[in-house]
């Protein structure tokens, strides 16, 4: 195995592993926009508020709408309201049945209350997208005219948060934006993402558009970057230039920072690890190995690691094939002897895809010629492998300490000595 890694000082990983937080190497010194809007006729002699386009609203629930005549107390001249409520497109994923018929009806100046407000039942429709189209008649003048395009939808529709990973971003680096959505069984929603106004994808949630991976903006300044989903039952109309906006929307902001203090790791100070890699999103070393200048101590990506959130926990998936890699050492020496040191890695570990046994971190620091790895077998069962020239021993931890797929801090302790080298494993802490 050493020969594989040519002159890499340390190696990530053999074993299909998310990594979450962090390897930690150590001591390894290691809203929702109104959903009614005014629509000004032609000559702006009535303004007709309803539900802007975009908007979603149940079979069971009706449409208000009002009219307002500002230069002309109790309401301008005008004999009639006309209503039409068309069928424009199917929901795909909803509209089993077909659409409704066309709907329409007029209502008389008289039939009106001081407050000039009606309201249209969409009982009975049938699930899909519909354009409404209200008409303000003086005989057979239209003095006011508005048309929107709604989703009819039976069921509930709804973004129940957004979560960021990880909560702070370094500039430079990728996250996660993950969405919990309500919806019907069934049902496909269409999602559009927002970054500080601008467009940023938009796409089916089937299509995994629900979790949107984000690079942040290379600057040197904390920004704090807001984003915004917006959730339709189906495909909006026009929507190329995001000219329709849906009633459902949720906003969240992403802090994005340099500053080291504010990536401490839950195990303590950055300060008290060697070397200590937390994976979020980025492969930097936040340990005083960086802060030593070696250029060495930022390490590359091997094959194809992939950002994942597995149970809340955010990090890498490495499938066997990928990985990261640097040429620093990652033991420290006291002349020639390693320090006493403790590994850890929070993992969540897929053993089922371990064909007889992984390695899981190996380092080689050529100086010294001294090899320690941790290698993992199918049943979960840690290893240490500690070489020093033709010198080679194997210690096994506690029997399947690891479960499949269970998220865990594995920590292995180790203090070499002349004639013994005394391993200590320990599970969450």
């Amino acid at each position: 195995m050493p020969g594989f890694y040519r002159r890499i000082s340390h190696v990530l990983l053999r074993t299909r592993t998310l990594f979450v937080c962090g390897l930690l190497a150590g001591l390894l010194a290691c809203e929702a926009g109104s959903l009614f809007l005014p629509d000004a006729s032609p000559d702006e002699s009535v303004t007709i508020r309803m539900a802007e386009s975009g908007a979603t609203l149940g079979t069971s629930g009706s449409l208000e709408v009002s009219l307002e005549f500002p230069s002309v107390e109790g309401g301008g001249e005008f004999d009639t309201v006309s209503i039409s409520v068309e069928p424009a497109s199917e929901i795909a994923s909803l509209s089993t049945s077909g659409l409704s018929q066309r709907r329409e009806r007029s209502i008389e100046r008289d039939d009106l209350g001081a407050d000039l407000v009606f309201t249209e039942s969409l009982e009975g429709l049938l699930p899909g997208l519909y354009t409404v189209h209200v008409r303000v008649l003086r005989g057979a003048e239209v003095v006011g005219s508005v048309r929107r395009t709604i989703f009819v939808v039976d069921g509930e529709f709804a973004i129940d948060g957004l979560s960021v990973y990880p909560a702070v971003m370094i500039p430079g680096a990728s996250g996660i934006l993950q969405a919990s959505l309500r919806m019907p069984e069934e049902s496909d929603p269409y999602l559009r993402w927002w970054l500080n106004g601008e467009l940023l994808t938009s796409g089916y949630a089937a299509d995994g558009y629900d979790e949107i991976e984000w690079a942040a903006p290379e600057h040197d300044a904390a920004v704090r970057y807001t984003m915004e989903l917006e959730l339709f039952p189906g495909r909006p109309p026009s929507d190329a230039d995001g000219a329709v906006r849906s009633s459902i929307r949720e906003t969240t902001d992403v802090l994005v920072s340099s500053s080291r203090a504010l990536r401490e790791s839950g195990l303590g100070a950055l300060d008290s690890f060697f070397m200590l890699y937390r994976l979020q999103g980025t492969f930097v070393d936040d340990g005083v190995r960086s802060t030593l200048g070696e250029a060495d101590s930022i390490a590359s990506a091997f094959g194809a690691p992939r950002l994942n959130v597995l149970d809340g926990l955010f990090g890498y998936e490495l499938d066997g094939t990928s990985g990261f890699e640097s040429a620093a050492a990652a033991v420290p020496f006291l002349g020639s002897t390693p320090s006493p040191f403790t590994f850890h890695a929070r993992v969540i570990p897929f053993l089922s895809d371990i064909e007889r046994e992984g390695a899981l971190f190996e380092t080689h620091a050529t100086d010294y010629d001294f090899t320690f790895g941790i290698d993992l077998r199918t049943d979960g069962t840690p290893a240490v492998r500690v070489q020093r020239g033709s010198e080679f021993a194997r210690a096994y931890g506690p029997p399947g300490l690891l479960v499949d797929r269970e998220p865990a801090l594995l920590s292995v302790s180790v203090v070499p000595a002349e004639n013994r080298t005394s391993i200590l494993w320990f599970l969450n802490g």
